[in-house]
């Protein structure tokens, strides 16, 4: 059987290639073998397809007895050209190494492309972290936002703790300035300086229904403040925790005299988050959103011995509430009081 060669010149963000697909530098060379019992006709279209989609430097021929997937390298460590044998079947699916691509998905393999170029094979590329982030960079954001906030942060402007904030850690804060203005109008009600400075910040953006975002530019990387979407991988508020809770705060769980007359739920959750020395934290979007009002909800607990856990269920199902144990940025315990309706 002849072998088909196509070269096209592609062009991505500007810049054109004109021997192969090049991203950083990189070359990558497809060499993709035909099995028998295809249609006649796929050749020709695998051809133009490829061809559309902007993938380059390939050729397609008949698969030869132990054709396998697999990429080799040639030319150097500091310039390598990655040249991948893949396998069109019956069913008419490209297949490679770690993937698989139907004559639908060519831009998921163009894609594949940019990545294996970008970056080499999947077994060769530095461990990866939280947010897309190489594992040594996000292990070294989240030791700039382990450290606690260290203000009181009570009846301060959301802009300004974000200020402040921003003059203790190490990697660049930015934000838009039309964001600005209902940061500076609107205060924290909670003292938030014994949280670390990721949960501290990611808390503060959440009631105004901004987030705390981290990207890479230039290798590089930054935290940027934008409107909160869903389809954003945004910094949290407090991770879950590795461990039961039983182990991660084991005061909730002891065995204590409990009488609650007449007060409300919020004082309940003020008083019981300074005996136990943590933070609790309310969700106001959730609240505001659902309507609920824990500072007008009335509980009534008669006197028995109980455990915080178990008292904390009873009073916020009467305010329609849930709680969640979570830990910071630095493994430390709090309380998110949220609603038992989903968002």
């Amino acid at each position: 059987m002849s072998v088909t060669a196509c070269r096209i010149v592609l062009f991505l963000a500007s810049t054109a290639s004109i021997s192969g697909v090049v991203w950083g530098g990189d070359r990558v060379e497809l060499d993709l073998a035909v099995e028998e019992r295809v249609a006649i006709t796929a050749r020709q279209e695998w051809l133009q397809r490829l061809a559309q989609a902007g993938i380059e430097n390939f050729r397609i021929r008949s698969a030869r007895s132990g054709d396998v997937p697999k990429i080799n390298r040639r030319g150097t460590e500091q310039s390598p050209t990655y040249v991948v044998t893949g396998l069109i079947t019956p069913d008419n699916v490209l297949v490679v190494p770690g993937g698989r691509f139907g004559s639908s998905q060519l831009g998921q393999f163009a894609a594949w492309i940019r990545d294996l170029s970008e970056m080499g094979p999947a077994e060769e590329r530095p461990a990866q972290g939280a947010f897309g982030l190489k594992l040594q960079d996000f292990e070294r954001l989240q030791a700039d936002l382990s450290p606690p906030l260290g203000f009181n942060t009570k009846g301060v402007s959301r802009a300004e703790v974000i200020r402040q904030a921003a003059k203790s850690i190490a990697t660049p804060l930015g934000a838009d300035p039309r964001l600005a203005g209902p940061l500076g109008k609107d205060m924290v009600a909670e003292d938030l300086s014994t949280l670390s400075r990721g949960t501290a910040l990611a808390y503060v953006l959440r009631s105004p229904g901004l987030c705390l975002v981290p990207r890479v530019e230039s290798g590089r990387v930054f935290l940027s403040i934008v409107e909160a979407r869903s389809d954003l991988q945004i910094w949290p508020i407090g991770w879950e925790p590795e461990k039961p809770e039983r182990e991660v705060k084991p005061e909730l769980y002891e065995l204590l005299p409990v009488n609650v007359s007449g007060v409300s739920v919020m004082t309940v959750l003020d008083a019981v988050g300074k005996r136990l020395e943590m933070p609790i934290l309310l969700d106001h979007n959730a609240v505001a959103r659902h309507g609920l009002e824990p500072d007008k909800v009335i509980v009534q607990l008669p006197s028995s011995r109980s455990t915080y856990s178990i008292m904390l269920r009873k009073i916020l199902f009467k305010a329609r509430l849930k709680r969640e144990l979570r830990v910071d940025d630095a493994g430390q315990p709090f309380l998110w009081v949220t609603s038992m309706k989903p968002m």
